[in-house]
């Protein structure tokens, strides 16, 4: 059963798109993302609460796996969980937000927490790291093809975006944003991988299926004309470079010309469609920027925090919270605020923003811990091993790339990006511990036991 949960690991990537495919059972909706889940999640417990006794402080099943959580990560679910449940209980409709809560948050947490223990029991976690990274190369890869197809044929894209005119890619789901929130975190992974293979001198199959992978998502992006998918991946693919010593000069000449971009584009918007002074006719009767759209989008989502600081709304209510203050009403009211501060804020309150900044430094501080464990002194391990734990840094990467997304965008509130989000924290927190890991048991003879350096 550990190997067979072992290969569920290596599909979860793949099936994350899946949640699109919805059906009933009885009279219970679901998909087949979450069906796939709760098979992954019930095998797994049924493994560790039905296991023999561990040599860990003789526990079994679920006790010992407590033994072994990450510590960092403890507290800062425990008040994730707590705001969550706080939004759940003031939220105007509880039903549906326990269904959001189930979804967004329960799910999603058990997926860390399966994928963390499976890190810590597998005999050879070096090899479940690699099949996540592949799995995560595949859907990539797969996405970024399709997309090709999708842009070229129009078969698949739902309208309005199927037009000839301003087609953009929506890979399987449901719009053009849809396919950009997904690819960049796994665009960014990819790129990792292919600079990391590159610089060890890996295979040249494997080094091409990431080059691969790390161009269709580039691809993707482009052709779903998401202006910030395009730039949370180049911020993401220019931070590898710059943590690579190797390839530094390369990644700040990158961002050199990258925020030389940035200003002029910016100041273009800002002089004409965003200026002060005519914004307000500018929106009303062009309704085609983007940028136009969510300035107006935060401005009122702003006045819901500030009738609402510190409790917020509760989950699931912005579409209805947003009513009384929705005077722009040439638009449509969106489902969400277009940026993570603020839905946070709104439907999981003060608490639940601080929980996730909390989680969001919890990822960035394990990132720097793992990386920090070679320049320990009686590690015994050689200069060579210290440069290649170095990379463990490179897991933040994703983090950022999310969150820079994450400002004009909503990168979690979703089935399969919420999962993701927390699919990836868990190989961040894996990636220094599999590596010693190998080292150790080396130096050992044999001895394959894990130090958690967490």
């Amino acid at each position: 059963m550990q190997r067979l949960l072992k290969y569920a690991a290596f599909l979860l990537p793949i099936v994350l798109p899946m949640y699109v495919y919805r059906f009933n059972i009885g009279p219970l909706p679901t998909t087949v993302l979450e069906i796939y889940v709760l098979v992954f999640i019930i095998t797994w417990l049924m493994l560790r609460v039905g296991g023999r006794r561990s040599d860990v402080g003789g526990a079994t099943g679920v006790s010992r796996f407590a033994l072994h959580f990450p510590h960092p990560w403890r507290w800062p679910l425990l008040a994730w969980l707590a705001a969550t449940l706080i939004a759940v209980a003031i939220a105007p409709d509880r039903w549906a937000a326990l269904g959001h809560w189930r979804a967004f948050v329960l799910e999603p947490i058990l997926v860390f927490i399966v994928i963390n223990d499976l890190f810590k029991t597998t005999p050879n976690p070096s090899s479940l790291r690699r099949g996540i990274i592949n799995g995560i190369g595949v859907v990539t890869l797969a996405l970024g093809v399709y997309a090709v197809i999708q842009y070229f044929t129009g078969i698949g894209i739902p309208s309005p975006w199927d037009d000839a005119t301003m087609r953009r890619a929506t890979g399987i789901f449901g719009y053009p944003n849809g396919l950009s929130l997904f690819v960049a975190p796994f665009g960014a992974v990819c790129f990792m991988e292919w600079i990391r293979r590159v610089w060890e001198g890996d295979g040249q199959w494997p080094r091409l299926f990431f080059l691969l992978a790390t161009a269709a998502a580039l691809v993707a992006e482009l052709l779903a004309k998401s202006m910030g998918g395009i730039l949370a991946l180049g911020i993401g693919m220019a931070l590898v470079l710059i943590i690579k010593k190797e390839t530094r000069k390369i990644g700040y000449a990158l961002c050199a010309i990258g925020a030389i971009v940035a200003v002029a584009v910016a100041v273009r918007i800002y002089t004409t469609e965003l200026h002060p002074q005519n914004i307000g006719d500018n929106v009303a009767n062009s309704k085609k920027w983007s940028s136009m759209v969510r300035t107006v989008i935060w401005k009122e989502s702003a006045q819901i925090i500030k009738d609402h600081p510190l409790l917020g709304t509760g989950l699931r209510s912005y579409p209805t919270a947003i009513l009384p203050y929705h005077k722009a009403t040439w638009m449509e009211v969106f489902p969400h605020p277009h940026n993570i501060v603020l839905m946070l804020w709104i439907e999981t309150g003060l608490l639940g923003l601080i929980a996730f900044m909390w989680i969001c430094w919890t990822w960035a501080v394990v990132c720097r811990r793992s990386s920090a464990i070679s320049h320990q002194s009686g590690n015994g391990i050689s200069s060579d091993d210290r440069r290649l734990t170095t990379d463990d840094l490179l897991w933040v990467v994703p983090l950022i790339v999310i969150l820079t997304h994450g400002m004009v965008d909503m990168p979690y509130f979703k089935n399969d990006l919420a999962i993701q989000f927390w699919l990836l924290a868990a190989l961040a927190t894996a990636a220094g511990g599999v590596y010693h890991r190998t080292v150790n048991a080396d130096k050992r003879d044999g001895n394959n036991q894990w130090t958690n350096h967490q």
